[in-house]
């Protein structure tokens, strides 16, 4: 009953870990978590937005919705952000926002699934019009360095930071979600998005890599630190679980046990069912074996041997009894009885012959 149970469970933590794992991808495709009413809300305010390898030149906004850039290429993301530039990254565990000072302490939501409204907490030009915000729950909280302003705060962070870096700053988000067209169109989103990316300049969505930039290696190398974080939860769990399971604590559990069966209820069922097989021939047989071996110990024969070599116990017994060596001989290896009253004169009859024998020595 319990299999069942245990594939249910592992079956659930595989759907856990994939939504974790999956989460918003930040395409230009017009699914839930795509981006493509973003770019056209964007474009109908009168923005100019386009897709780029590298930030352009002079003030503008470069977004990194996914980023997988080492310390060094996010260093030069920085750098160009210091000459005038807004650098958005909506990828918290990514080095671009480490470099920005901003890290993550939480998730907005720890284990809960669904939108969560967030309150701005915060002036700043980009929150002017914004009320509440809606984000993922599985979004992150972030925490920044001195001169960060941090907004929407929740769990001991905020789920947004502007950080000044020379002329330009760097906005760090949580997670893609109130971007996404799932959400972008609830709370007041859309004001935000517009407040965020409305700053000056063409918007330019950049890819997770610069151009000639190496991919990490290996595909653990290449998710998120969360997603990292989830599958080295899900091993420890699994060597706990075993190492549980393997050992018991402590002195041994006394169980109760039953009470025993008496010898004689044991008895009667082998006899009931014999008798409803009409198992003659066997019963008989179970009978004579029985015989034979408790003779065999008394004579001191020893076992008896897996050949047909009944002269030797037959002529002994037929000299201690008194008996007819013919009678005993087919007393003890005779054919097995057909009726009921054959078997019970067989038993009556071996039993008479035990007696006989061991009384011999008296």
């Amino acid at each position: 009953m319990k299999r069942p149970w245990v594939l249910l469970g592992v079956l659930a933590v595989l759907i856990v870990a994939g939504a974790v794992l999956a989460g918003p991808s930040g395409s230009a495709d017009g699914g839930p978590h795509g981006t493509l009413a973003l770019r056209r809300y964007l474009q109908a305010m009168g923005g100019t937005v386009r897709t780029g390898d590298t930030p352009p030149d002079g003030p503008a906004v470069f977004v990194l919705l996914q980023d997988l850039r080492d310390a060094n290429q996010a260093g030069d993301l920085v750098s160009w952000a210091r000459a005038g530039g807004t650098l958005v990254v909506a990828n918290p565990q990514s080095e671009t926002a480490a470099a920005g000072g901003v890290g993550t302490v939480g998730r907005v939501g720890h284990y809960a699934f669904g939108p969560t409204t967030l309150a701005p907490g915060c002036v700043a030009p980009e929150i002017a019009g914004v009320h509440t915000l809606a984000v993922d729950a599985g979004d992150s909280v972030l925490e920044s360095d001195a001169g960060g302003v941090g907004c929407f705060p929740i769990s001991g962070g905020t789920f947004e930071v502007t950080a000044p870096v020379g002329r330009g700053k760097v906005v760090v988000l949580g997670g893609i979600s109130p971007l996404t067209n799932a959400l972008l169109g609830k709370a007041d989103n859309a004001a935000f998005a517009q407040g965020v990316f409305g700053s000056g300049g063409p918007v330019v969505f950049g890819p997770p890599l610069p151009p000639g930039g190496a991919p990490p290696k290996g595909l653990l190398g290449s998710l998120p630190a969360g997603a990292r974080v989830v599958l080295f939860e899900i091993a420890l769990a699994a060597v706990i679980f075993a190492f549980v399971r393997g050992r018991r604590f402590g002195k041994p559990t006394n169980e109760a046990i039953p009470s025993p069966v008496p010898s004689g209820e044991l008895v009667h069922a082998v006899a009931r069912l014999y008798r409803s097989a009409r198992a003659r021939a066997f019963a008989g047989d179970v009978l004579r074996r029985g015989t034979r071996r408790r003779l065999r110990s008394r004579l001191g024969l020893g076992p008896e041997p897996p050949a047909a070599d009944n002269g030797a116990l037959s002529s002994t017994v037929a000299q201690l009894s008194g008996g007819n060596p013919d009678h005993v001989q087919r007393l003890l290896y005779g054919p097995g009885p057909t009726t009921e009253e054959e078997l019970i004169a067989l038993g009556r009859d071996l039993e008479e012959l035990r007696r006989r024998v061991e009384g011999s020595w008296t």
